[in-house]
């Protein structure tokens, strides 16, 4: 069960889907400049195959756990989805150095 999660977390796939949102705005961002939506090195779209792979990948996952785990697997998308959109309208999710 351990190896799923870990199997889930080096997918990455909010990691994308955060790219795919802010790649704009990385483009502006010295640290974020670099980055393969940022810089254009990929497109939007080969983006969103990239990450249509993992989400697979995610659902092969998912089919190894049992209903309870899959439902909240597959409630954890919205989470992985609503992340780089709230930091447009908030500061709690953000890591700030002051």
């Amino acid at each position: 069960m351990f190896l799923l999660f870990l199997y889930k977390t080096v997918i990455g796939a909010a990691c994308t889907i955060n790219d795919l949102f802010d790649r704009d705005i990385d483009r502006k961002v010295e640290r974020t400049r670099l980055r393969p939506l940022a810089s254009g090195l990929l497109t939007p779209f080969q983006g969103i195959q990239f990450l249509g792979l993992q989400l697979l990948l995610l659902l092969g996952i998912l089919l190894q756990l049992n209903n309870y785990s899959r439902v909240l697997g597959a409630l954890s998308l919205l989470l992985n989805f609503s992340y780089p959109l709230m930091t447009r309208f908030t500061h709690w999710l953000q890591n700030r150095q002051t």
